[in-house]
């Protein structure tokens, strides 16, 4: 976060940062990663539905897995192969 960051986009990440929980210290937060927490979030806040594609191993699954936890949400994944 830097001095530019809005105070949605910060009081997100600090809520995802600050997250405590030792099944997820592996996540290593890039700038793409704090983003995708962020629209993520903001998907979670409006009830939208959230479609993630990429490359194997690219966190997506990990990341929702942190928020549906942190948020208590329960957490339906569909594997797509």
């Amino acid at each position: 976060m830097h001095d530019n960051t809005s105070s949605v986009t910060r009081s997100i990440l600090e809520t995802i940062l600050s997250s405590d929980f030792p099944e997820f210290k592996h996540i290593v937060w890039t700038f793409q990663m704090r983003r995708l927490g962020v629209l993520i979030c903001s998907s979670l806040k409006f009830r939208e539905p959230i479609l993630l594609v990429g490359e194997t191993g690219g966190g997506k699954t990990s990341i929702v897995q942190l928020l549906a936890h942190l948020f208590a949400q329960k957490l339906y994944a569909v594997n797509c192969e």
